[in-house]
């Protein structure tokens, strides 16, 4: 009982953070979209990114705007106000500290 009890509450603390990406910013004006770019696969021959949990490559539409072309850390977009890039956020990953 104890263990099913510690994997519920695990499971619960570790998709709070899942939730609170999904939330909408409210200063954001009506209307507009937001894109979440979540990865890049990118090669000499083919490029192809993943926005709003839809694989696109260059040329392919997502909610309305025209992917323009896709690069090692960044798609560059294009919609009714002209071009604009989304970069692909890095997370850092920092070495634990050994004791000695």
């Amino acid at each position: 009982m104890y263990k099913w009890l510690v994997i519920v509450l695990l499971s619960l603390l570790l998709s709070i953070p899942n939730c609170w990406a999904r939330l909408r910013d409210p200063t954001r004006p009506p209307g507009s979209v937001e894109f979440d770019l979540s990865a890049i696969m990118f090669s000499s021959r083919h490029q192809t990114a993943i926005i709003n949990q839809q694989t696109v490559q260059a040329g392919d539409t997502t909610d309305g705007y025209r992917v323009r072309e896709i690069k090692a850390d960044k798609v560059i977009m294009e919609g009714p106000d002209g071009l604009f890039t989304i970069p692909l956020e890095t997370i850092q990953v920092k070495s634990p500290v050994l004791k000695r």
